[in-house]
């Protein structure tokens, strides 16, 4: 098996576990986790756009806000018979992390997007990711979450792009708007923060995977 063939497979296999989870969020979580992000309006999520969507749904996921858990630490917690392949996947996710990475390398040909960790510079991740390697550039950033398996990483489903000359700003801007949020470790206290930069200053752009 290729790795695209395993990235397809793994893509898969999350999705599957995200809509499970999703089962279990009840509507006080959803409104629970918009209020935190300030999206709710007159007791009404109020989205401005597709990527907030998806934005809501990592949050609704993988946020720890109820009682220093997420609803996938609960699932995890209820599940802890489901098969090893499973678990181990779950437990990836469980361990993933949101960050700011800018471009480094682009490899068309294997559907590879090199990303460096703004926030701890000595990391690079291998991410494979179809739409994002054929619309991604040297130009812009991107706040998203990574999942890493063995051979590669991934992304959740979240994205947000930034323009490349911003980087000082978000970075300083990030740090100081996360000293005022009370909730959540750091990954989703960077996840409000960015959330918020992106309806400030996030560019329109939708790398969504293209089969």
């Amino acid at each position: 098996m290729t790795l695209l063939e395993e990235y397809k497979n793994a893509r898969k296999k999350v999705l599957d576990l995200h809509n499970k989870v999703l089962d279990d969020v009840s509507e006080s979580d959803v409104k629970k986790a918009a209020n935190i992000l300030g999206t709710l309006k007159n007791r009404q999520i109020v989205l401005e756009s597709p990527i907030e969507k998806d934005a809501h749904m990592d949050f609704f996921l993988y946020a720890q806000i109820h009682e220093g858990k997420s609803k996938l630490n609960e699932y995890i917690k209820k599940h802890e018979d489901k098969n090893d392949e499973e678990q181990k996947l779950l437990r990836v996710m469980e361990q993933s992390k949101t960050s700011l990475y800018e471009v480094v390398e682009i490899n068309h040909e294997n559907k590879m997007v090199f990303l460096k960790d703004i926030m701890n510079p000595s990391y690079v991740f291998n991410v494979i990711d179809i739409g994002m390697s054929e619309t991604a550039n040297k130009n812009i950033l991107i706040f998203t979450r990574l999942l890493h398996l063995e051979s590669f990483s991934m992304t959740s489903g979240l994205l947000f792009t930034f323009r490349r000359e911003h980087k000082e700003y978000l970075v300083r801007k990030s740090r100081k708007l996360g000293k005022r949020i009370k909730c959540g470790n750091s990954s989703d206290k960077r996840f409000i923060t960015f959330f918020d930069l992106n309806r400030k200053d996030g560019l329109p752009i939708l790398l969504e995977d293209v089969e």
